[in-house]
This record gives C-alpha cells, structure tokens and sequence, in this order.
C-alpha cells in the first residue's frame, strides 16, 4: 500500500526568478534600437507598450502579456535549501536542510541559449522573494521517508542574466517528482536584454 507526502523545499535567501528566453525578429529588434526603447520597462510595466504607442506586431511578447506570464518558466534559485516532510494527515514527518550531496549539477541545462538555434532573443530574468516548491511524492506505507533519496537537479542561470544555480528536476528513489513554484513577491532584482546566438554563441547586443 502507498502513502502520499506532501514536500516543501524553501531557499534560505528565499530567491527565486521568471525566465524568459523568446525568439524574436530582427525587425523587432530593430523598432526598440531606433527608438530607444526601454525593453526591462516594456517587459515589467504592463502599460509601457500602450504608453509607447508600440504596435503590436513589434512586441516581443504576446501583446498585453508581461514577461512573468504565458509561456514564460518560473523556477526557484538558490544557495542552500530546507526541506518539510508531511503526511496526508498533515503530520510532520521530516525538517530540515538539504544535503549538498543531494543537489547535483545537470549540464543539459547550463546555457540554455547555446542550445538555441540561431537569431535574435529576448533574455529576461525577473527576481522573486519567498519562495518555495510544493509537490508530492509516493512511497510504501511501510516504509519511513528517507533524505538521501531525494535527489535535486540543478542549471545555471546563463551568465546573460545570472551566475545562479536554479533547481530543474526533483527525483524521490529514481522517480520523478511533480512539483509548483510559488512566490509572494517581486525584488527588484531584473534584468532583460537582447542576445544574438549565432553559431551556439550568445553574444548580448548594445542596449538602446
């Protein structure tokens, strides 16, 4: 017989971010540069569009759709993390820090860009406070959780936008693990740019 346990892993500097990693045309990239026009303030102000009297065909994301909206990836970074274990009766079963011998480094999501076929991004990175990952594991009812089993996969945010690791995966005994990231607010810590890939090279183009 199975028994589900809810996880929550929380990063000590609580820091987390929206990323956004969009193709789009060198027209696009072209409107910004010669009317120099702000692309953090164009992807953080949900008016600065409407503002700018910026047509919708040269907006690099969907018209009216912030950056940390739509198709964009939310993901949690961070320098040491907790963990909180709890039954379905909401019984504490575990808390406590994270292992580093639990966290592993997967290269498959280092640079993400280099990855990309070749043209013209929109690299964003929009920081995040307090937050934390929610999911659910499954183990034998007979069986007492174990730490050393919890396995976290980690990236590193491009060098474009940040040198932080991000989890990227969960595994529980091999199996993957669901999982949410939540957040209560923003930090101010932003950054949004064009980059060029071309030949598997990023390479940031001049801001306007």
């Amino acid at each position: 017989m199975m028994q589900s346990l809810k996880i929550s892993i929380a990063s000590i500097s609580g820091d987390g971010a929206y990323l956004c990693y969009d193709n789009v045309s060198k027209e696009i990239y072209e409107y910004f540069q010669k009317r120099k026009l702000d692309l953090e303030e164009y992807a953080l102000d949900d008016s600065y569009a409407r503002k700018k009297k910026i047509p919708e065909s040269m907006e690099p994301f969907n018209p009216g759709e912030r950056a940390s909206f739509g198709s964009h990836e939310c993901v949690m970074t961070f320098d040491k993390l907790t963990l909180t274990v709890e039954s379905e009766d909401q019984d504490q079963i575990f808390y406590g820090d994270i292992p580093k011998s639990c966290c592993k480094k997967d290269s498959k999501f280092n640079n993400i860009l280099k990855q990309k076929e070749d043209g013209i991004y929109v690299v964003g990175y929009e920081g995040l406070e307090d937050c934390y990952i929610s999911g659910e594991i499954e183990i034998d009812s007979k069986l007492e959780f174990d730490i050393k089993k919890l396995k976290i996969n980690y990236g590193l945010i491009d060098i474009e936008v940040s040198h932080r690791r991000w989890i990227c995966s969960l595994t529980y005994d091999d199996q993957e693990i669901d999982w949410t990231v939540d957040s209560y607010e923003g930090t101010g810590d932003n950054s949004f740019r064009f980059v060029k890939v071309k030949n598997k090279l990023a390479r940031i183009l001049g801001k306007p």
